[in-house]
Parts: C-alpha cells; sequence; structure tokens
C-alpha cells in the first residue's frame, strides 16, 4: 500500500500533541511521527535499522525538507501497510517546514491549541523545573513518569512560583503565534482546528477527518502528566488568580 495520504499535527509544548500523535500511531493506518524538527534530535516513530538510517541534526537543519523526505521514505519501508504519513510541528520549528505544510495541499492539517494556557505554562515551567517530560502508560493502565534519559521520576512535583511577568508574555506570544499561522492557513481545505481539553472527546473526528477506520480500539501511549487540580501545583495561587482576573481569565483556574 504505502504511503499515500499525507497530514501535520501543528502545535506547540504541552498541548497534549504527543498523547494524540503516539495515540495515532497506534492506528493500522497511520504512521505518525513525533518532533522530527526538535532542536536537540529526531524523534521519530522509527526503530532499528530506518532509525539508524535517520538524517542527522546537522542534515536535517541544512536541508529540512530534504530531511523530512527522507523521513516519508524511510517510513514508507518502515510501515508498509500503513497509508498515512504524518509528524509533528511546533509552531517555533523551521519557517521553511511551516510554510511547505501549509502550502502543500497533500497535506491535512490538525491545528492543537490548549485553551487553558495558565495549565501549559505550569506544566511547562514544571517540567523545565524537574526534568520530568512525559508519563507514559504500564500495562496496568497507572502513569509512569519519566525524566531525562527515560529514568523513573517522581509522579508528584513541588508546587512552582509562577512568574507573573514570564506568564503574561508566555500568553501574549502564544496567542500570537497561532494567529498568524490561523491567518496564513484561512481559507485552506483540510484543516481541522481541535483544543486540548477536547482530545478524547473529539478523537474520533480526527480519525475521520484523516479519513480512516475508526473502529479499532487504540492503545494510549502517554499519559496526562498532572493530572492534580492547578491550585496544588503553584505556590503563589492567589497573585496568579489575581492576575487571571485582571485579564478576563478567571476560567483558567479550573485547570
Amino acid at each position: 500500500m504505502g504511503h499515500s495520504q499525507r497530514f501535520c499535527v501543528i502545535a506547540q509544548a504541552r498541548t497534549g500533541s504527543e498523547y494524540l500523535t503516539t495515540r495515532l500511531n497506534e492506528h493500522p493506518e497511520i504512521a505518525c511521527h513525533r518532533e522530527l524538527f526538535n532542536r536537540h534530535t529526531v524523534y521519530s516513530a522509527l526503530t532499528g535499522e530506518f532509525k539508524a538510517r535517520l538524517p542527522s541534526i546537522e542534515e536535517r537543519d541544512a536541508q529540512p525538507l530534504v530531511a523530512l523526505e527522507q523521513v516519508a521514505a524511510l517510513s514508507d519501508q518502515a510501515f508498509p501497510a500503513k497509508r498515512l504519513f504524518g509528524f509533528k510541528l511546533f509552531l517555533k520549528h523551521h519557517p521553511d517546514v511551516r510554510q511547505h505544510v501549509r502550502a502543500d495541499p497533500r497535506y491535512r492539517l490538525i491545528v492543537l491549541e490548549r485553551g487553558n494556557k495558565l495549565a501549559q505554562f505550569v506544566s511547562t515551567q514544571t517540567a523545565r523545573t524537574t526534568g520530568q517530560w512525559t508519563a507514559l502508560a504500564t500495562k496496568g493502565g497507572e502513569p509512569k513518569v519519566t525524566g531525562k534519559g527515560g529514568a523513573a521520576a517522581d509522579a508528584a512535583p513541588a508546587a512552582i512560583e509562577v512568574d507573573i511577568d514570564h506568564l503574561a508574555r508566555f500568553v501574549e506570544l502564544s496567542t500570537k503565534r497561532y494567529a498568524n499561522f490561523n491567518q496564513r492557513i484561512a481559507g485552506r481545505a483540510g484543516v481541522m482546528h481541535l483544543q486540548s481539553e477536547t482530545l478524547d472527546e473529539r478523537f474520533v473526528e480526527v480519525l475521520e477527518f484523516l479519513g480512516v477506520d475508526v473502529s479499532p480500539e487504540l492503545r494510549i501511549v502517554r499519559l496526562r502528566q498532572n493530572p492534580t487540580p492547578l491550585a496544588t501545583r503553584v505556590s503563589n495561587w492567589e497573585a496568579v488568580v489575581a492576575w487571571l482576573d485582571r485579564h478576563g481569565h478567571a476560567d483558567w483556574t479550573a485547570g
């Protein structure tokens, strides 16, 4: 069969993109790769000899579109029974790749945004502080939180102090990046807008959008890393709530 269709998940860090892409990759028709343009490495779904043939960081950064086609070709060889090739692209990743997926009609775009920017910010800061970036699902369904190098880590990190000015800049920049990207794809066919908060309830819609069978029960590989209420994860909660109230974001306290 081979890869005959393409899609791209457009996102930012801590929006549930890892949860979405790894779950999609479990589908028998979908080869969904992860952060191919991460500045430190090429995160793909490839293993073994195919992973060993991935372009280097230097090769990828020098010719990003060539590298993308190399990954697609390797994916086609590794997963010949899967007809969809997809990957995750952050809004800060290489501008040539962002322009490419916007302009190339072969790509269906899933624009994934987290409505609660406070939750996204706190999740990002917590991960940076602890080095714990992901929670894998064990066979029993319990989370296994991992840090750098994949080592097991504490699943209940200490509360962090939110720098209000930093939060304000984060919200402004995140909002602007999505607005700029959405402006560039206005009127484009083959676009689905999705909020992190509705990922589970709209997952069947995602499969329908991609044109694949919706009946397979797909294994969940990644879990929500920080399921406890935001109020318990922020040490200066009252100051944060006051800022949210002043800027019309009181609903974000519910995260």
